[in-house]
Formats: C-alpha cells, sequence, structure tokens
C-alpha cells in the first residue's frame, strides 16, 4: 500500500509540473500561477490565491479565462506565503516574474507584509513607491507610469533599511513582462534588478541586511498590502483610488534562485510547447526583437508563417524550414506585432524595438 501511495503521489506530481510550458525554469521554482481557469499555484507548494473581486479574462494570446482582471476599486488576490516564507533564508537569492497590462500611471501590483511589523517588505508598483513605512509616516517616491521595486530588509528590532528605485514605464495598455531578481552571489550585499521584457531596465544595490521579512505573512496581487491593512496615513500614501490596480495580470512565478539571463529572456519571449507535435518545443527569440527574429525547434516544422501588424495586415509570411528559421525585421516599424505559425495555432505576440 505504501508502494502504491507513492507511486501515485510521484504520477500526481507529475501530471502537475506537466500543465507548466516548458519555457518556464521548474529548477527552484517556489510557485507559478497560471491563472487557467483559477488561481490556483501549479508548482505543487500549495500557494493558492484567494481571488477577491477580480475577474478571468483573456490572456496575452487571447485564450480566454487564463488572465485576471482588476478593477482598480478593491479587486485582489491573496496568498499565504508559509511555504514561500521558509524558502527565502538569510542570503538566498530570488526571482519574481508576472506578465501585466494597464495604462495606469499609480497603481500597487504586487506587495508583500510580513505581519512582524509595520515595514512594507516588498512592493511591486508603477509611479510610486513607499519608504520607511510605519502607519505613523514615512516617505514617498514617485516616477508616474513607471514599475519601481523597494525591499526592506528586516533586522532584529523590526526595523528596515529598504531600496527603492524605478525602472521604465509599462503602462501602454500593451502586455510586458516583468522580472525582479534579488542576487545575494554578486557582494555581501547584493544586486537588485528589474527586467522589462527580458531587458535589464534598471539596477541598484539590495540593501546591507540580508533578510527579506516575509514572516509568513501575505502575499497581494493587485493591492498595496501595507495600505490596505494599515489604512493611509496623512499625510503622505497614495490616494485612495491609487491603493488598487486597473488592468490585467498572468503567468506569475516565484524561484529561490536568480534566474539567469536566457532564462528571463524565455520568459519575456514566446517560447512554448504543446502548440505542434507533442515532442516538439519551439523557441522564438529573441522577443523584444531589434532586426532579427530566430524561430527554433526540436524537429523540423513544415509548418507556414504570416507576420500581422497592429491593424491585422498581413506583412511577412513564409515557410519554416528545417529547425531554424531566421526572419529579417529591419525594415519594420517599433511596436506589437502577431507571428501565426500553422493555420490553427495560437498567434505570439512580437515587439519590435
Amino acid at each position: 500500500m505504501k508502494s502504491l501511495f507513492f507511486l501515485l503521489s510521484v504520477v500526481t506530481c507529475q501530471n502537475v509540473l506537466a500543465q507548466i510550458p516548458n519555457y518556464v525554469p521548474t529548477d527552484s521554482l517556489v510557485s507559478w500561477w497560471p491563472f487557467n481557469g483559477n488561481a490556483n499555484d501549479q508548482s505543487n507548494n500549495g500557494n493558492n490565491g484567494i481571488v477577491n473581486g477580480a475577474t478571468l479574462s483573456n490572456d496575452r494570446f487571447s485564450n480566454q479565462n487564463s488572465a485576471y482582471s482588476f478593477d482598480g476599486i478593491n479587486d485582489d488576490i491573496t496568498i499565504n506565503l508559509e511555504s514561500i516564507s521558509n524558502t527565502f533564508p538569510i542570503g538566498v537569492s530570488c526571482t519574481w516574474s508576472l506578465w501585466i497590462k494597464t495604462t495606469e500611471q499609480f497603481a500597487p501590483v504586487l506587495s508583500l507584509e510580513s505581519g512582524n511589523s509595520n515595514i512594507a517588505e516588498f512592493n511591486l508598483n508603477i509611479g510610486y513607491l513607499g519608504t520607511y513605512l510605519t502607519t505613523s509616516g514615512g516617505i514617498v517616491l514617485e516616477s508616474p507610469g513607471n514599475i519601481g521595486l523597494s525591499v526592506s530588509d528586516v533586522i532584529n528590532d523590526g526595523s528596515g533599511v529598504p531600496d527603492s528605485f524605478f525602472g521604465s514605464s509599462v503602462s501602454d495598455g500593451n502586455w510586458h513582462n516583468v522580472t525582479v531578481t534579488r542576487d545575494m552571489n554578486v557582494s555581501i550585499t547584493g544586486n537588485l534588478s528589474i527586467y522589462i521584457d527580458g531587458i535589464l531596465s534598471a539596477q541598484t544595490s539590495s540593501g546591507q541586511y540580508s533578510a527579506i521579512g516575509f514572516g509568513g505573512g501575505y502575499m497581494s496581487l493587485g493591492s498595496n498590502q501595507f495600505w490596505v491593512l494599515y489604512g493611509n496615513p496623512p499625510p503622505i500614501g497614495p490616494t485612495d483610488d491609487q491603493k488598487y490596480f486597473q488592468g490585467l495580470l498572468d503567468d506569475i512565478g516565484v524561484w529561490n534562485r536568480v534566474l539567469t539571463n536566457q532564462e528571463i529572456l524565455d520568459l519575456a519571449s514566446s517560447s512554448y510547447s504543446g502548440l505542434f507535435e507533442q515532442n516538439d518545443f519551439v523557441k522564438i527569440f529573441p522577443n523584444p526583437a531589434i532586426d532579427q527574429l530566430t524561430i527554433s525547434s526540436s524537429s523540423s516544422l513544415n509548418e507556414n508563417y504570416i507576420l500581422f501588424d497592429p491593424q491585422g495586415r498581413a506583412i511577412l509570411s513564409g515557410k519554416l524550414s528545417g529547425t531554424t528559421t531566421q526572419l529579417d525585421l529591419s525594415k519594420l516599424a517599433r511596436g506589437n506585432y502577431l507571428l501565426q505559425i500553422g493555420e490553427k495555432k495560437t498567434p505570439v505576440k512580437l515587439v519590435k524595438l
């Protein structure tokens, strides 16, 4: 009976992991929320989300019920971080990644509140960041439309030394991948980095103390957990309509290591599997692209491709040759495009720089 239980456990684990796309690294994966019909964690760690008002919507590939829409009024998704808090001890690196679509100039995206103190330990916001925050005061930095990260390292007395900095804007109404890393291997203090669409946007030191104080508290998607829990302490802090996020979020992942540059680019690119033969792995890179785009696969593909502009006009077409095909994008204008491979395959969004 024990052997049968073990076998069933292994099969169940493999089936769950099989739902994670091949371009998502599973090494050191803590949680993966694909939002495919629900807010469940597909990593086997059980960090399932509790949906508070957010509604299912289309993802960046136009798949129905595959992303969550937030109204900017009172929608959010909360997640108990018991396993995550035990995964990031002192000195451990980590990576967070998500897809976002919004036009917000000031809004929270992802926040963590430890419950051990009134320090906002980890905030990924648009347009504003709080530093040295308590229920009685603090400082707010502003950079409208730009994605920003603030990390407070918690020390013995419950206080923290926050590091707050901004990357570039993601508030243009298009889908963007945002990945943030904390690399504790480069120095004693480590580095914090923000990547937008696979490209490094900003970087700073991660602080002189080495622990992020998650403390088994809650992670909030679509709201600033600090402001929600403790109100809006005057004279600082966002207005009521800036405490919640309006827009779409999808494909959120957490790892207890720093992903490689290629892994980050793969998350931002539309590398995917399962759309062709069962054992094919198709990779499209770089995305965003400047002059040249490469389509590679694990086996030779006999498929036609069409590239559509934002108005839906076919501007480039041809047939994939062998396992690698390169497309010349040098004459195309900057912007978003859709690449269709095969007649019934899901189109892939491309960004031309």
